[in-house]
This record gives structure tokens, C-alpha cells and sequence, in this order.
């Protein structure tokens, strides 16, 4: 039994090659891990250039033909020197509420787009 051990225990270790690494292995695996950390991880927005171009024409159309609806019934018969009188900006109430809302959308479009670029920012550091 003795020499059956020895037989396996010596075929083992003459078969085994033991290589070391080069002397400048830790200098290259800092350099890469140096070079990994400096690239900056760039992180595509949410919403993106078209949908924000899509989304700035169709907000400014909505505006724009509330406006001009508005124009159309408010009554102009007070006549100045000028010409005419300007209507008030209370005549205008439901282009300001549209206005709003449009800027409440974009806002928040901006937050999310905001919050999501830092969180997955954040975890790709880690």
C-alpha cells in the first residue's frame, strides 16, 4: 500500500508545472485597473434628442392654437388711439392653464430623465 502511495504521490508532482508571474505582473494589472477607472461610464439619456424635439413641437402647437383660439373670441371693441386695445391676460386663462401643464410635463420629463441618469451613474461606480 506504501508503495502505491508514493507512486501516485510522485507522478503528481513531477507532472505538475508551477509557473510564476512575470516580475512586472502587479504593474500591469494596476495600469488596467488605473485605466478602468478613469473612463468615464457615459450613460444614454432616458429621453431622448428626438422624443424631446417631438415632444417640444407638439407642447408648442398645443400653445400656440389654444392662443389662437382665444385671440379669435376675445372681444377687441374698445378702440384706443392706437388702433385697438389689447385684450387682458385674464381672457387668456385656459392658453396660461395649457401652458401649465405643458411646462409641468417637461418639467417632470427633465426630472425622471435627471434621476435616472445619476441612479445608473451611481451604479456603475460600484
Amino acid at each position: 500500500m506504501k508503495t502505491d502511495k508514493d507512486i501516485l504521490k510522485d507522478g503528481v508532482v513531477s507532472n505538475f508545472i508551477q509557473k510564476t508571474p512575470s516580475l512586472d505582473f502587479t504593474d500591469l494589472v494596476m495600469d488596467k485597473v488605473k485605466a478602468s477607472t478613469e473612463t468615464k461610464i457615459v450613460v444614454a439619456p432616458l429621453v431622448s434628442k428626438k422624443a424631446w424635439l417631438v415632444s417640444l413641437v407638439i407642447g408648442g402647437l398645443i400653445v400656440l392654437s389654444s392662443f389662437g383660439i382665444e385671440v379669435q373670441n376675445v372681444e377687441m371693441t374698445s378702440w384706443s388711439k392706437i388702433g385697438f386695445q389689447l385684450p387682458q391676460l385674464s381672457d387668456f386663462e385656459v392658453t396660461l392653464k395649457l401652458m401649465i401643464v405643458v411646462l409641468s410635463v417637461f418639467l417632470s420629463m427633465t426630472i425622471v430623465d435627471v434621476i435616472y441618469r445619476k441612479f445608473k451613474q451611481h451604479q456603475f461606480e460600484y
